[in-house]
């Protein structure tokens, strides 16, 4: 019976109702166009992280990540790297040499990262072969790949000749190579874009003495790679004293860390828009308390119990929830399909190490949705209890006189 009366009553004005319904409607929309957006910038943020330049998981000597000292070399670098290929679920990997230089053409010159490159096997782990934006991908001794910012500040184009500097890590002794510039490649990881000069391994390892030995091995998995439990579990065979094996979430804690300060964040800005909407919601529901006091008081004097009033006005409040929430479901993940397939454009946005140039698209985040509106009208219920409990006190006589 209380259903029915409940159901009954919010359509006596029909208006308040559907204007009512309405702010809900529209708050459950936006939220569910702001959680397609983040969760399309955190995929593209994981996605730009590791296919741009740290894998699925990495391979270093011990301590080489606290103190990047150019001396820790992975041991037995050659016999790791293909017990790594051999692993279940490795698409590949790539052993890398990693030191500081100097690139020098005319009169310009820019401090770098030298990066040593097996070519063919990185090919599997990176996105740069298509993400060259001038030239072609280096294939051979004597080439360098860089970024386009750091092109721009060095004023190089491909083809350009310069000199390479780089230290011999052990006895510090300097080698200069002449390089030609291969290919100009924009990744979106903003430290590989402007200060990182990419060249083949052997020719890193003969200018560094670190020939046979690299500083980095790289891992591509054949896993969805969200969650670091799975990736633990396929690199754990290769751990042993004197190595550090580690899943990208570890080189890259802000960006692994993202989803769930995404999802605190929108938790966060549920209860503020609900707080904005609630004035609005305890307005109608007042409203509705004090045009219906005469009908409240002949209930109450029919032996209409406090309790009984308390819940139908909660129910009115739920069923006021409900009519706003299921609206915003629909047209919320409608409307966010527009993000998924045209996306927004941040061009120019620099966030985290990263560089957008390319549109960010949504992606749809249903489970999400639904449970934005959930709380809407759980909170829309939490709302009513104060009006509720003004109607369980009234007196049947006060409430007669003050209708």
């Amino acid at each position: 019976m209380i259903i029915k009366l409940a159901w009954r009553n919010i359509w006596r004005n029909k208006r308040r109702t559907i204007l009512t319904a309405l702010t809900l409607t529209i708050g459950v929309v936006a939220l569910s166009m702001m959680l397609t957006l983040a969760a399309g910038m955190v995929e593209r943020m994981i996605r730009v992280a590791t296919h741009s330049r740290i894998g699925d998981a990495q391979i270093h000597a011990a301590h080489y990540l606290e103190t990047q000292d150019e001396t820790l070399t992975i041991p037995s670098t050659t016999a790791l790297l293909e017990q790594a290929r051999k692993l279940p679920d490795v698409k590949d990997a790539t052993a890398r040499s990693i030191g500081i230089g100097v690139l020098s053409i005319a009169d310009r010159t820019s401090g770098i990262q030298l990066l040593g490159i097996d070519p063919e096997h990185e090919k599997n782990i990176t996105n740069w072969s298509e993400r060259i934006v001038d030239g072609e991908y280096i294939s051979e001794p004597g080439q360098v790949m860089m970024g386009s910012h750091l092109a721009e500040k060095l004023e190089v184009e491909v083809g350009s000749k310069m000199i390479l500097t780089a230290a011999n890590v052990t006895t510090g002794e300097t080698t200069a190579e002449l390089v030609r510039v291969k290919g100009l490649l924009y990744t979106g990881d903003v430290a590989t874009d402007r200060q990182a000069a990419i060249v083949h391994l052997d020719m890193a390892q003969k200018m560094m003495g670190t020939r046979g030995q690299a500083h980095e091995i790289v891992l591509k998995l054949n896993i969805p790679i969200e969650q670091r439990e799975p990736i633990e579990a396929i690199i754990a065979p290769l751990k042993r004293d004197g190595i550090s094996v580690e899943p990208w979430q570890t080189m890259n804690p802000i960006v692994a860390q993202m989803k769930g300060l995404m999802e605190s964040y929108m938790d966060v800005m549920v209860v503020v828009l609900f707080m904005i909407l609630a004035f609005g919601l305890i307005n109608t529901i007042s409203m509705s308390l004090l045009e219906r006091m005469r009908e409240f008081g002949v209930m109450r004097s029919l032996g209409t119990s406090g309790s009984m009033l308390a819940k139908l006005i909660v129910t009115e409040a739920a069923f006021l929830g409900f009519i706003g929430a299921v609206p915003g479901i629909v047209c919320g993940l409608l409307i966010s399909q527009l993000l998924v397939t045209y996306g927004l454009d941040f061009a120019g946005t620099t966030a985290y190490g990263m560089e957008f140039r390319e549109p960010i698209y949504g992606q749809l985040d249903i489970p999400g949705t639904v449970r934005v509106a959930v709380m809407f009208v759980i909170l829309t219920t939490l709302v009513s209890l104060f009006t509720a409990i003004r109607a369980a006190r009234l007196e049947p006589v006060e409430a007669m006189r003050g209708g």
